[in-house]
């Protein structure tokens, strides 16, 4: 038995020093969203591919200049009797024509430089570099997703500790009920059972507390793991959400500035020109390919000497050549045809985006409206049930209201205050939404 004692103190201690080792951590919603962005993973990743892109934009460019390869090699021949001539008359004195050389050694320098590839490099480099800008723009549609899921996580965050709130003060409410009612019990003005009542609202807010607690837990650690901080982090958040309406233009006027702004009209755009100019490269295949070169040997034997001889010699070489597919079965054509099909597609689907955007932007306009007028109504909800629980306590501490009357008075209270606070989180989602939806943080 004592062991199991010291074992549940030994653990309680390792709990206690965990919660006391937890950071606390006070942020605004502005400092929320830069510490995000600092540490977002999403965002390391677009920049990576901005990179990898504009790597792409100098290999393709690489291709006008000229390239300089150097070959080496050693080969070991299998000796054969050497080619021998001798005079027919005379001595009969015989002469080596061709020694055997076994050890043979290859040095070789080739320079290349394209004149004309049917503007097949150009294309490719404009294709390259569109393909850049569109991954460019690309990091910041995803700036704007990661502002928004860390909005997201600091308004939900933010509701789970105002419906804390709300449930501690109705505990406190309700253990004030159970003094008066105690005081009206012994004046005989009410029954146990009352008493009883109003004790299994109080537990069944006590479970209410639980509940919110946990969910500000599971809030704070999704905000940390946005935040790309130890989950174990808490966090204070203090900003507040606005209780009045947000001036908006028109939707029609929003619909157009989105489509204006949105980061990914502009990447499906880029999209669009660098696949126009792969429908050039591809055609370049249809024209000759000119290329200058040269090359420089430095072989032991070098054959270009007779006769070969045991020593390294230089030589070199200058040259043009011409290449054109007189024939390959259609492969080009194929390859033309696949550009236009991926061309077509880039501009289906720049259209299949916009209609999205029409969507999108009217669905978080409407919503947002919506929320704009709820703040207000239950704004007005709140202030008649604060009036009308005060009434109602005083009449039930005076004996003149019953247990049911204060307890509806209490549970409306409570509940106007939890969906007050709904409203101001749902409108600042809904704003955050309406933001996104037109390409702004």
């Amino acid at each position: 038995m004592r062991k199991k004692i010291v074992g549940i103190f030994v653990l309680s201690a390792i709990i206690s020093s965990q919660i006391v080792q937890a950071q606390t951590m006070t942020l605004t919603l502005e400092e929320a969203l830069q510490k995000g962005k600092e540490s977002s993973r999403q965002l390391k990743i677009a920049e990576s591919k901005v990179v990898q892109a504009k790597e792409m934009v100098d290999e393709a460019a690489s291709n006008r200049l000229p390239t300089l390869k150097f070959q080496g090699g050693y080969t070991r021949l299998s000796d054969v009797p050497a080619f021998t001539f001798s005079l027919p008359f005379g001595n009969q004195q015989e002469f080596t024509i061709a020694p055997v050389i076994l050890n043979n050694y290859q040095l070789k320098l080739s320079v290349q430089q394209p004149i004309y590839t049917g503007n097949r490099i150009e294309s490719m480099v404009d294709a390259a570099r569109y393909s850049a800008q569109a991954a460019e723009i690309d990091k910041s549609r995803d700036q704007y997703d990661v502002s928004y899921a860390i909005k997201n996580s600091y308004w939900t965050l933010y509701r789970a500790v105002e419906f804390k709130k709300v449930v501690e003060e109705s505990i406190e409410m309700l253990k004030a009920r159970i003094k008066d009612a105690e005081v009206l019990e012994k004046n005989g003005m009410l029954t146990r059972n009352d008493i009883l009542k109003i004790q299994v609202q109080l537990s069944d807010a006590k479970i209410r507390l639980i509940e919110a607690e946990n969910n500000i837990q599971l809030s704070t650690v999704a905000l940390n793991n946005a935040l790309g901080q130890p989950l174990g982090t808490v966090i204070n958040a203090t900003t507040q959400p606005r209780d009045n309406a947000t001036a908006m233009a028109t939707l029609d006027n929003m619909i157009l500035d989105a489509k204006k702004s949105r980061a990914d009209i502009q990447a499906t755009e880029y999209r669009i020109k660098a696949a126009q100019e792969n429908i050039s490269a591809q055609q370049s295949n249809y024209y000759p390919q000119i290329f200058v070169g040269g090359n420089v040997y430095y072989n032991n034997p070098n054959q270009r000497i007779l006769p070969n001889r045991e020593q390294f010699d230089a030589t070199w070489d200058l040259g043009v050549q011409v290449s054109m597919d007189l024939w390959n079965w259609g492969q080009t054509a194929n390859k033309v045809g696949q550009a236009e099909a991926q061309f077509a597609q880039a501009k289906e689907s720049l259209g299949l985006l916009q209609d999205a955007i029409n969507v999108e932007v009217t669905q978080a306009y409407l919503t947002m409206r919506q929320m704009s007028e709820k703040i207000n109504v239950a704004k007005q909800t709140v202030e008649q049930a604060t009036e009308n629980q005060r009434v109602t306590a005083q009449r039930f501490k005076n004996g003149i209201a019953t247990s049911t009357d204060a307890l509806d008075a209490d549970f409306t209270l409570m509940q106007s205050k939890v969906n007050y606070t709904q409203a101001l989180v749902d409108f600042e989602m809904a704003f955050a939404r309406l933001r996104k939806a037109q390409g702004l943080e």
